[in-house]
């Protein structure tokens, strides 16, 4: 890309998504068996900030990489004890809120981007839109599966922590919906009391102090909210 050989580029990108499916799910690492999803979750979230810069092709539709990917994903047997695809999702929606920025937060010297081809295109916001809903029913899936057994709800807690983390960065905060989708999620990690007492107090003054700083009344809500004690 930073040859501007973008053609190739798109070749490499498929050719590593393509792979996914069929990593192995163990390897011997010094003797050891382990297993390679910690690995695969790190490649996959490392590729997610490639592909935050990488032009979509007029031929192939609305951020094609980042669906191909996501079928392969998908397509990936993972445990079924790990939430590693969850937690990959959550990351993607990350990455969609960055890619409907006006202007991205960084590019390949040389190359337009999918800020500069698309401009705030009602069409490819909407397509966005569509991908980060099917997301997050999809994590909300997982966290009612996990909160439905007593061995499973510090995963639950968790899970909703990172997604209520992604929402309180990402998300807009002034839309009801949202800051109620955020107060659930922070009521799901902390109501089995299994998180440190010193995070949760540390994220409640975050957001305490972010909401008078912006003199934002949904987050002041929120804290509000976050104030409360679980035990």
């Amino acid at each position: 890309m930073m040859n501007q050989c973008l053609s190739q580029a798109d070749a490499f990108f498929r050719a590593a998504i393509a792979l996914i499916p069929s990593v192995p799910r163990f390897i011997d690492i010094d003797g050891k068996i382990r297993s390679t999803e910690p690995l695969l979750v790190d490649y996959v979230c490392n590729f997610l900030s490639t592909l935050v810069v990488v032009p979509d092709s007029p031929e192939l539709g609305t951020l094609y990489l980042l669906r191909g990917l996501l079928n392969a994903v998908q397509e990936y047997p993972w445990d079924g004890n790990s939430d590693s695809r969850a937690v990959i999702y959550v990351k993607v929606i990350a990455l969609l809120s960055t890619v409907v920025q006006e202007s991205l937060p960084y590019h390949v010297v040389g190359v337009d981007s999918n800020d500069a081809l698309y401009g705030g295109d009602p069409q490819f916001l909407g397509d966005v839109d569509r991908i980060a809903a099917t997301l997050l029913r999809e994590v909300g899936t997982r966290l009612r599966e996990l909160g439905a057994s007593s061995d499973t709800v510090r995963r639950q807690s968790m899970l909703a922590l990172d997604l209520f983390s992604c929402i309180l960065a990402h998300g807009d905060m002034h839309n009801e919906r949202v800051w109620k989708l955020a107060a659930s999620l922070w009521t799901m990690s902390v109501q089995h009391g299994d998180l440190e007492p010193k995070l949760v107090a540390s994220m409640a003054q975050y957001v305490t102090s972010r909401a008078t700083r912006l003199g934002n009344s949904t987050l002041a809500q929120l804290a509000k909210q976050m104030q409360v004690r679980f035990v």
